[in-house]
């Protein structure tokens, strides 16, 4: 079925006709366009009235009781917007051409009729009932917006009854404020302004004039960059500031500002784009940077000054570096001559004249050639120890699981390893000098199997672990350890925190150790407890620094 087929909503059509066919006739005739209603009679046309809205009402004129136009006038005051519309025959059309001058009905059709006509005739009923109805909201509407304009137009005169007694006080309270921001505007040590798109000056601070030395009469008349005649690259400058300005919403320069009386002040300005009326502005502030430029023309001189002195201390630190490495080959010749005599004339005594020893004096001589190798020991490491700082030093990618086994395997014989539980990890490379690494391996290796030596069930274990994008290396032992206390005598030369009788020792190790790890822009520590074991960890540059001194080496 079509929408054209379906009955339209709300649009209810009441027939009144005595003839059952009639009846039913017009019911097939307008069904498919209303929602259909039917009576027999008046009686059951009042009852339908009275529960349905009808819209609009087709009645016969000949109806037994009462004739259509009768009913029609019973029914005007109690359903005036409904169109009512009579079917009547030739002979009751006077009667019924009076009451449509009455008013009383909108129109009638004549028996037999002809469908296009009744159609037609309905379909204007409808029409007029919907002109009706809306007439009358329309007229209802408005006058309910009368009254509330009315109600409106007192509340607004009595607002404007108080607004105009709180006028007077509005502008004395506005005169105020202007005063104050004038007073503002006028006090603020640097210059304000505000200019137009075309760069004329339109307002400026007091400030303004007694700073500039122009007169308000003369500032009135002023452009931009009547401040900065004569230095083209200077107005370009302030034309590219302004620019900025309107395209950013904010812009900043530096510029030097010529005075009425031509002296030129470094100037700090700052500019907003501010749109008035639909008319585009700057406004800002200009700070005199005298005092800063003379601060940051002193800086500069202090820092040359400081750059010469640094270029001359490096060059007295390498004289002082020479000279001691001169001393520390003139000390170790010197010393390593009389230690030599020493060991050799203390052992000769021990060969040639054991038998006019006892025991007390072979075991002297003993302890003087001891010392002697010591002694010579010693001077060799404090020299390797001072050269630090000479070596240069040579990145390459390095096999640390490697190169710690090989230290390991050259600091114990077959016999010690079978006393030692030593683990390695799968520990990951790294970029360093392969020399001096090797020299960080054997000393903390070395440390490990000394502070053990005095445990059956000795451990050491050399692993890694990642924090922060840095590889942390690792040798742990389950040794004699040490009080954590004393922590930051570790590295340092000389310092002891066992005694030698237990562990020998120079006390030189860990401070290469620590010289060639801070060479490597890493760092070293270590973690213990007395009885049971020490860790001492290192890290060298980051992988990202490892790499650029890598392709430095390249």
């Amino acid at each position: 079925m079509s929408t054209d087929s379906l009955p339209l909503k709300d649009h209810n059509l009441l027939i009144i006709d005595d003839e059952v066919e009639v009846t039913k006739a017009l019911t097939r005739q307008f069904r498919k366009k209303y929602n259909v209603f039917s009576a027999s009679d008046v009686e059951d046309a009042f009852e339908i009235m009275e529960n349905e809205s009808i819209q609009v009402v087709l009645s016969d004129q000949r109806m037994p009781h009462m004739t259509g136009v009768d009913f029609f006038t019973k029914i005007k005051d109690k359903y005036p917007d409904a169109p009512k519309v009579i079917l009547t025959g030739y002979s009751d059309i006077e009667a019924v051409i009076g009451a449509i001058n009455q008013g009383q009905i909108f129109r009638y059709v004549t028996k037999p009729w002809n469908p296009e006509e009744l159609d037609s005739v309905i379909s204007e009923a409808f029409e007029k009932y919907e002109l009706i109805t809306q007439n009358r909201k329309l007229t209802q509407n408005l006058r309910e917006a009368n009254i509330t304009l009315e109600e409106k137009v007192k509340v607004r005169t009595s607002e404007l009854k108080k607004l105009n007694t709180n006028l007077t006080e509005v502008n004395r309270e506005k005169n105020i404020y202007i005063g104050i921001i004038d007073a503002i505007f006028n006090s603020v040590p640097g210059l304000i302004y505000l200019y137009d798109e075309d760069g004329k000056l339109v307002r400026w601070n007091k400030k303004h004039e007694l700073f500039t030395g122009y007169s308000s009469e003369e500032l009135s008349q002023m452009h931009l960059l009547d401040f900065y005649k004569g230095d083209a690259e200077i107005q370009k400058i302030i034309t590219e500031a302004v620019k900025t300005t309107f395209l950013n919403g904010f812009g900043e320069t530096e510029a030097a500002l010529s005075k009425k009386d031509g002296s030129v002040i470094p100037m700090y300005f700052t500019a907003s784009k501010l749109t008035i009326d639909g008319k585009n502005f700057f406004t800002g502030i200009g700070i005199d940077i005298t005092e800063r430029k003379l601060a940051e023309a002193e800086i500069k001189n202090l820092n040359q000054e400081l750059e010469q002195k640094v270029i001359d201390r490096t060059e007295q630190l390498k004289i002082a570096y020479k000279e001691l490495e001169a001393f520390s080959y003139s000390i170790s010749h010197h010393l390593r001559t009389p230690l030599r005599a020493i060991d050799g004339f203390a052992n000769i005594l021990l060969d040639e004249y054991a038998l006019s020893l006892d025991v007390e004096g072979k075991r002297l001589f003993q302890v003087i050639i001891d010392n002697a190798n010591k002694m010579g020991q010693l001077i060799d490491e404090l020299l390797s120890f001072s050269s630090l700082n000479r070596m240069e030093i040579k990145y390459s990618p390095i096999d640390m699981h490697n190169l710690a086994y090989s230290a390991y395997d050259e600091l114990t014989g077959k016999e010690e390893k079978e006393n030692i539980k030593f683990r390695l990890q799968n520990i990951p490379p790294a970029t360093g000098d392969a020399s001096l690494i090797n020299v960080v391996w054997i000393n903390l290796i070395g440390n490990a199997i000394k502070f053990t030596s005095g445990k059956t069930d000795r451990i050491i274990e050399i692993g890694s672990k990642t924090e922060d994008d840095s590889i942390i290396y690792y040798v742990n032992d389950n040794g004699a350890g040490y009080n954590m206390e004393y922590s930051n005598k570790l590295f340092a030369v000389f310092q002891h925190l066992h005694s030698p009788k237990h562990f020998e020792g120079n006390g030189v190790g860990l401070a290469i150790v620590q010289r060639i790890i801070e060479q490597h822009k890493g760092r070293v520590w270590a973690e213990g407890k007395v009885g049971e074991g020490a860790t001492f960890y290192f890290t060298l540059a980051d992988r990202k620094d490892n790499k650029n001194q890598l392709q430095k080496n390249i």
